[in-house]
């Protein structure tokens, strides 16, 4: 706020402020300082200004999800170049991140900077958070395609990372998994997994192989809560979580990219109660303390918010490309940009599902 403030968005602060009393009492401050004074107050808020940089790696993926919701394309040339990452990670940095955030458009571990960019966190002193649908994890055929290793031997090599992962779990049942996926069941290699004595599930051999050797704390999974899967999710997959303590991340459909449109899958959402207190994103207040970056070298002010898309007669203004190779200062485009500087402060629920209905 003290930043924004400095950047000319009075209206737009006052505007927030009369919906959120609490954030008044700062405004007011800002409001009763010195040119130079503010200056200060910028200079010092400006290092801690970021906390969480999400970037978004590659389109492609061995999946073709019919709930994506990205829009899962390849962009070739177009997407970030480990330059261009470097620098972004850079920034970052001087901003006051702490944690590197890779959703990926399509899978990350397919980016072929993929190590590289392992590396670059781990030198930055980041923490690396990663959502991967795990077939890599899970076929040594794909994974020997891609890297030259075997399944085990990626994760193994992982631990060294500072990289917590969360891997796609969305059903026991391998055959439901692969019409969710559009994938042959084949691909994806699943392993028996006994949550107590009576009662015995199968999970991806990925996800069996994160639970041998990765620390607890940085193992996750996600899973969608659909029509098909949803007491699967009460039955089976929660007690997962509960047997081995590892992450969750449970959540809703969320319409966009390759799922806008479609409801085949959809559930009352009087039922997600039913989960309470393990859905994710209904009622979500997007931390304001990020930047976000997609695969093509956008910003966005939401994961699920392509602005390219949306807005392309204005796309030029969130690229974070200076058309000479390098990366613009993302400081300044942050908060110099209107409707970047009022996405940040539109917390009132999930901006990805409402933009994009």
């Amino acid at each position: 706020m003290t930043i924004d403030y400095f950047f000319g968005h009075k209206e737009l602060l006052e505007e927030f402020i009369s919906r959120h009393k609490e954030f008044a009492t700062h405004y007011n401050f800002l409001t009763k300082l010195s040119h130079s004074h503010l200056n200060e107050k910028v200079e010092s808020a400006k290092r801690k200004s970021v906390l969480l940089s999400t970037i978004m790696l590659t389109g492609r993926c061995e999946a073709d999800c019919l709930i994506c919701c990205t829009d899962r394309r390849y962009k070739g040339d177009e997407e970030l170049s480990l330059t261009e990452i470097a620098s972004i990670f850079r920034q970052a940095k001087e901003l006051g991140c702490k944690t590197i955030y890779i959703p990926g458009e399509g899978d990350p571990l397919l980016d072929n900077n993929f190590w590289h960019i392992l590396e670059l966190s781990k030198e930055m002193g980041f923490d690396l958070i990663l959502f991967t649908n795990g077939l890599i994890l899970s076929n040594d055929g794909l994974s020997q395609k891609q890297w030259n290793l075997t399944s085990e031997q990626i994760v193994s090599k992982l631990v060294d990372y500072p990289v917590y992962i969360y891997h796609k779990f969305w059903s026991t049942d391998q055959n439901f998994i692969a019409e969710i996926m559009r994938i042959s069941p084949s691909l994806y290699n699943y392993q028996p997994f006994s949550i107590n004595d009576k009662k015995t599930i199968m999970i991806p051999r990925g996800l069996s192989l994160l639970l041998k050797y990765f620390p607890i704390e940085r193992v996750g999974i996600e899973t969608v809560v659909m029509n098909k899967n949803f007491e699967e999710n009460k039955d089976l997959i929660i007690p997962f979580i509960e047997k081995t303590k590892v992450k969750s991340y449970i959540e809703p459909l969320i319409h966009a990219g390759r799922c806008l449109g479609f409801s085949e899958y959809d559930i009352d959402p009087a039922r997600y109660a039913e989960l309470s207190p393990w859905i994710s994103r209904l009622s979500c207040k997007r931390l304001g303390y990020k930047i976000f970056v997609d695969n093509a070298g956008y910003l966005s002010f939401g994961m699920q918010i392509p602005l390219e898309v949306y807005l392309p007669e204005r796309k030029g203004e969130f690229s974070i490309r200076d058309g000479n190779g390098k990366v613009i200062d993302l400081f300044n485009l942050v908060h110099s940009n209107n409707l970047l500087v009022k996405g940040r402060y539109a917390i009132n629920g999930c901006l990805c599902e409402r933009i994009s209905l």
